[in-house]
């Protein structure tokens, strides 16, 4: 008999018949041909009976192969798939034309000094070969003998070495600190040779002009485009865009770097008095060579920054502000206050929006401070002599631009930053 916290006891137990549940004998389903070892289906579900003897024909045991599946070779190739082979020799040569073209380059310290420190090196070269030259010159006027120009070897030599030293190194390193020193020589080479070649104290100009710029410009075009170690580096696009605008400006105004001294003794001894021509004559062509230079490159940048050439337009950026703001100095004479800070304003409003949208920070920037000299303009032209009136209107186009800023963020749904 039981006690009160004893279990029943079944009579069964110790008879060695299985044990029945309540309720009598239940019907016990077949084995399944399926079920992992020691799996036993029971009456009320699943039940698992003794593990299997342990040994060697024992499939569990040291979690060895399954029973049907050959071993694994680990994550090796599967059947029925054929090797991948890689797209591409793993070393493959990075074409530097088509990344510089596309993306502009990163800034880097090595490669600044590299290139400083090469232009200094050619402009060591003209101190040392012009002061040579120019020694001599004067000697042989002392001399009664005349000018001669035979003293220009020495900077013809050091000259022609930077620069095919120049490309050689280009061409060798094609990236990094001495590739950027190689460009410097080689483009500051070029045009530094042909002054020493064309120099003749003899009589006339002392250089020629006309070969001195077109053939640089050539050469630095063929430089960008097809020379190795060199295509691609915006240098040559900077340099050429430069050079073109100082030479348009020479060939229109010969006499330009006389103005400031002109202008000078002018403003003393009165115009009419002064003689000769007017240095001022040429001013207005001037101002529209250069707005048309400028506003052609920005173009060009534009449509180079849509096409995805970002690293070709770079070098363009950087030379279209200096030319555009020589337009703005040419023009001074002629627009007075008034029409200088009007149009300062608008090319200033116009070059932001391309900047921003072209996501050129030093163009926005700059065009940005534009702005704010136009405003400048303005203001001394309405207000020169009260503060208090000048102070106003500052107050009341700094509220406007910061309004207007807020109208062109909302209409071209600008970002500040990528989205990540």
């Amino acid at each position: 008999m039981s006690g009160p916290f004893e279990p029943p006891q079944n009579d069964n137990e110790n008879s060695g018949e299985p044990i029945q549940p309540p309720g009598g004998p239940q019907f016990n389903p077949p084995p399944d041909p399926y079920a992992a070892p020691g799996y036993q289906p029971g009456p009320g579900g699943p039940m698992y009976g003794a593990p299997p003897p342990a040994g060697p024909a024992d499939p569990m045991s040291g979690y060895g192969p399954q029973p049907g599946y050959g071993p694994q070779p680990g994550y090796g190739q599967q059947p029925g798939y054929a090797p991948q082979q890689p797209a591409g020799p793993v070393n493959a040569p990075v074409n530097d034309r088509a990344q510089r073209l596309a993306a502009r380059p990163l800034p880097t310290a090595g490669s600044t000094l590299a290139g400083v420190g090469m232009g200094l090196v050619v402009f060591g070269v003209i101190i040392w070969a012009g002061g040579y030259a120019t020694s001599h010159v004067a000697s042989s006027f002392e001399d009664g003998g005349g000018s001669s120009s035979s003293h220009t070897w020495l900077g013809i030599v050091l000259s022609l070495g930077v620069t095919v030293l120049g490309y050689a190194i280009a061409a060798v390193a094609r990236r990094g600190p001495l590739a950027t020193a190689g460009v410097v020589a080689s483009a500051l080479g070029v045009p530094t040779a042909l002054v020493f070649i064309t120099l003749d104290f003899t009589g006339g100009d002392p250089i020629n002009v006309d070969a001195v710029f077109v053939v640089s410009i050539v050469v630095w075009l063929l430089s960008y485009a097809v020379m190795p170690g060199a295509r691609g580096h915006g240098f040559y696009l900077g340099l050429g865009a430069l050079a073109l605008w100082i030479y348009l400006i020479i060939k229109i105004s010969p006499s330009l770097p006389t103005l400031p001294a002109e202008l000078f003794a002018r403003s003393f001894v009165g115009a009419d008095s002064f003689g000769g021509p007017d240095p001022t004559k040429d001013l207005g062509s001037l101002t529209a060579m250069s707005f048309v230079l400028g506003a052609a490159l920005y173009a060009i940048i534009f449509l180079l920054d849509r096409a995805g050439h970002r690293g070709a337009g770079t070098p363009l950026a950087f030379a279209a502000f200096p030319i555009t703001v020589g337009g703005f100095l040419f023009a001074s004479n002629d627009f007075g206050l008034l029409g200088e800070g009007i149009t300062l304003l608008l090319v200033g409003f116009a070059l932001v929006l391309l900047g921003a949208r072209s996501q050129r920070r030093f163009t926005t920037w700059a065009w940005g401070f534009g702005i704010v000299v136009g405003v400048f303009l303005l203001i001394e032209k309405a207000s020169p002599d009260n503060d208090t009136a000048a102070g106003l209107l500052f107050i009341l186009c700094g509220v406007i631009l910061a309004g207007l800023g807020v109208v062109v963020t909302s209409a071209l749904n600008e970002r500040e930053y990528p989205e990540g």
